[in-house]
Parts: structure tokens; C-alpha cells; sequence
């Protein structure tokens, strides 16, 4: 006997309908399994956070988002992870605002001046200036800060452009250069002197796919945007592939070194003259930029737990050693390279205003470092105080002072 059609058709629609609904509530329970496995990562410091893909910088900070930042030191040394939130622009956000500031500070550099090794954002070197300016001199200064973890000479140069594009400043502050002699240490390819070279690996994997990448680019960046799923997967899968090639083809004492961190026959130490003659490049071009729109420039010269004299002794445990890729490795050709680079750096003839800030920590004998070169929130406020000093007189009149 014959089924009614109408019969058949309600039948299909049915089951059609309970294979939709089925594959529905499996991605929901996926995305709510990842979901929950990034959040608990994320509690137990285990961060699968990432930069976003920038096709001239690199990288850039996520906006209006929160970054869980820390440092590099050993195991169980670190100060606790601090929490930096960005604005609709990827700055870390700094406290005080102004309807219309009498004073406009562009603070640019890496992981520092962002606010790695600070408790948050409104602990980190350029925060703390902004309100130390307004503290001591009533001037209502707003300082926008630049800073992204990572960014070298190169990058600062071309993220302080693309800032003035669109704003107006009175002064810009450089204030890095551990990140550049950090790269020319471990990646001698003069290519690494603009962007590092897992930035061209990037690259290179997205030419394929089509001529200027923005398909792929915008495939990968929407799924990451709307599936906590992928964004585990594509961070995690990595990192998982990574490790087991470094147990396959490493030991694991971590006792290694470095590619490089070799010091037979110096050299390790050989490119040096030429990477901070590149690096001095990028900051005249920082000033030339600067002066064609009317805003004073300095660069300045960070200081690091290497330059700091008297270090305590979570201080000497976070400086002798560092981790790099879930390993400790020594850090005693690093911070030899680092003082040559910086001292090559101090002696190379220059175009551009010069401040040497690394001696700001020369009386400092409490800990002011969570690891070779962030500062806690301590030392920021140290750093930012030596900074306001050197451009104090740079400040126009305030309406108050702290004297009154």
C-alpha cells in the first residue's frame, strides 16, 4: 500500500529539521566547551591570547579588550599577571581625561611602556606620568600611549605615524630600546631590524591563498572574532605542535641555549655596530616626522634590570635566567650583548634629541623589575618620575602646583 506524499513530505521535513537542530546544539556544546577552556586557562595563568595581524606594523593590541600581561622570568618569580585594558584605538588606556588638554604626550615603545609588569593600565610608565604632570604641576596633560608589546624602533616609527595621521601632539617620547638590541641578539637576519621574522612567516603563509592576502586574512580573523572554538584551536594546536618538536628535537633540562648565544670568538656581538646604526635610523626618522607637524621628539633610552646596580634578590633570580619557550635559558650572553648595544647605541653620532634614562634606578635598592626588564608598578613610577623631571620645563604654566 501506497504512503500519502503529504505523509513522506512531513516525514523529511521532520527529520531535515532535527539534523539542523542537531548540528546546532553540537556547536553550541563545542563553543561552550571552548569557551569554558579559555576561561579557564585564562584563571590559571595559562593565556591563549594573540596580537591581531597587521600588514605594515605586524601586530597590533586587540581593542577594547582586556591584555593579561606578565613577564619572562623563571618559574614562580614573576610579580602576578597584571591586567592592561585598551581603548577603541588599541591604547592602554591611561586614567586622566581632558575635554581639552593644554599639553599632548605620545609615549611609544614595547612591552614596557604598554604595561607589561604593571598591575594594570593605570600603573604603567606613561599613566603614571600623566598623573605625576598633573600632581606637580596642575597642568592637564593628556598622555596617549603607544606602546605595544614587542615593537621595536621600526614599529614605534610607523605606529607614531599613523597616529599623527589623524591626531595632534606636542611632544613624542620614545622611550625602548631593550627590544631592538633583544631582536639583534636573537635574530641576526638584517630583516629582523623592521619586524621580526615569525611576521614574514605569516606572510608568506597567507600569499598563497591570494595576491594581497586580505581573503585569507579576513577568513581568519572573522572566524576568530565569532567561535571561542577556533580561537582555541587556532592558538592552541600551534603551541601543542610546537612543544612537541622541541622535545623531539631538544633536551629537557633547560639548560640550552639560544640559536646564537654562542660567545666563541665574540661573534654574537659582531652586528651590533650595524643594528644600532639601523635603530638610530628609525628614531630620526621618528624626529623628522615630528618636527615637519610642529611636536618636539626624544628618545629616550629605557633603562633594564642589566643596568640597575643593586638588584634584590627576586631581582638576581629574575635577571640571571629567562623563559623562552616553557624553558629556562641563561641570560648571562644576553645581558653582555644588551650593554654593548647600549653603550654602542650612547656613542653613535645623532640627528635627534637624546636622554639617557638608564640610570634612573642607580639609587633604587627595592625590587623594581618582575623580570629582565619590566617594571612593577614601583618602578614605573620611578621611571615616570625621571621622565617628568627631563621634560618638566617643557610643560607650560599650570593653574596649581603642589606646593599649594
Amino acid at each position: 500500500m501506497n504512503k500519502d506524499p503529504n505523509t513522506l513530505s512531513f516525514s523529511r521535513r521532520k527529520t531535515l529539521l532535527f539534523s539542523i537542530l542537531s548540528i546546532l546544539i553540537g556547536i553550541l556544546f563545542i563553543e561552550g566547551v571552548s569557551y569554558l577552556t579559555i576561561m579557564g586557562l585564562e584563571k590559571f595563568g595559562m593565556s591563549i591570547q594573540t596580537y591581531p595581524y597587521h600588514h605594515y606594523l605586524g601586530w597590533e593590541n586587540r581593542k577594547n579588550d582586556v591584555h593579561r600581561v606578565g613577564g619572562h622570568c623563571s618559574f614562580g618569580v614573576s610579580a602576578a599577571y597584571g591586567y592592561i585594558e585598551t581603548d577603541a584605538l588599541g591604547h592602554s588606556i591611561t586614567p586622566l581625561t581632558y575635554d581639552n588638554p593644554e599639553y599632548k604626550i605620545v609615549v611609544t615603545g614595547g612591552s614596557t611602556m604598554f604595561g607589561g609588569g604593571s598591575s594594570t593600565h593605570a600603573t604603567s610608565v606613561p599613566a603614571q606620568l600623566e598623573k605625576i604632570i598633573f600632581a606637580e604641576t596642575g597642568v592637564k596633560a593628556e598622555v596617549t600611549n603607544l606602546g605595544v608589546s614587542g615593537y621595536q624602533s621600526f614599529q614605534e616609527m610607523l605606529a607614531f605615524y599613523r597616529h599623527i595621521k589623524s591626531f595632534d601632539a606636542d611632544l613624542v617620547l620614545a622611550i625602548s630600546g631593550r627590544n631592538d638590541a633583544s631582536y639583534a641578539f636573537k635574530e641576526p637576519d638584517m630583516r629582523s631590524a623592521s619586524l621580526l621574522s615569525e611576521v614574514y612567516e605569516r606572510i608568506a603563509l597567507i600569499n598563497p591563498y591570494d595576491s594581497d592576502g586580505s581573503f585569507m586574512r579576513s577568513t581568519v580573523s572573522f572566524f576568530k572574532a565569532h567561535s571561542f572554538s577556533f580561537d582555541l584551536l587556532h592558538v592552541v594546536l600551534p603551541k601543542i605542535f610546537r612543544r612537541i618538536h622541541d622535545f623531539l628535537i631538544t633536551e629537557e633540562d633547560g639548560s640550552q641555549q639560544l640559536p646564537g648565544e654562542d660567545e666563541e670568538g665574540g661573534r654574537v656581538y659582531e652586528n651590533i655596530p650595524q643594528r644600532v646604526k639601523i635603530s638610530s635610523q628609525h628614531y630620526s626618522l621618528m624626529n623628522t616626522m615630528a618636527r615637519e607637524r610642529g611636536i618636539d621628539f626624544i628618545m629616550m633610552l629605557q633603562p633594564t634590570a642589566f643596568t640597575k646596580p643593586v638588584l634584590t634578590e627576586i631581582e638576581k633570580r629574575c635577571v640571571t635566567s629567562r623563559i623562552w619557550r616553557d624553558k629556562r635559558l641563561s641570560n648571562n650572553v644576553l645581558k653582555i650583548y644588551e650593554q654593548r648595544f647600549f653603550q654602542a647605541f650612547r656613542e653613535i653620532p645623532k640627528s635627534y634629541p637624546f636622554q639617557d634614562m638608564t640610570g634612573v634606578f642607580d639609587n633604587v635598592t627595592t625590587t623594581s623589575y618582575v623580570d629582565m626588564c619590566h617594571y612593577n608598578d614601583a618602578g614605573a613610577e620611578v621611571l615616570a618620575r625621571g621622565v617628568f623631571e627631563v621634560i618638566r620645563h617643557r610643560l607650560p604654566p599650570g593653574q596649581v602646583s603642589k606646593a599649594n
